[in-house]
């Protein structure tokens, strides 16, 4: 299980850096918010993420005999980007699930609602 988180975070990373900035501080509230989101979704749509991640993640290692965060940055976004035009579904839906979330949170790190003033 914490493998998986891990891998989260390391997609959640690459997509951060390759859409948005590689400011830490905002790859940090990125990756707290993709997990905290994905951990709160429904049972039966987070048994089928889990297994996506497990299969992707054993892919990874099987291919580069590297699990995907200790890969450097340019090969963990070839890999993404891999992912993202598959074919199969899988996991082409879950980058696409990981980078919605991502785009999320990085607008509203970048651009913090401010109050009204009355």
């Amino acid at each position: 299980m914490r493998s998986l988180v891990t891998f989260r975070r390391a997609v959640a990373t690459t997509l951060t850096r390759s859409l948005v900035t590689d400011d830490p501080a905002v790859e940090m509230a990125v990756q707290d918010f993709v997990v905290t989101q994905m951990n709160g979704l429904p049972d039966h749509v987070k048994m089928g993420v889990r297994a996506t991640e497990a299969v992707l993640a054993a892919t990874c290692l099987a291919r580069n005999r590297q699990s995907f965060g200790q890969l450097d940055n340019s090969r963990r976004a070839a890999l993404v980007r891999t992912w993202e035009t598959s074919a199969v579904p899988l996991p082409s839906q879950y980058v696409r699930l990981v980078r919605s979330l991502v785009l999320f949170s990085a607008y509203e790190q970048l651009h913090p609602l401010v109050p009204a003033v009355r």
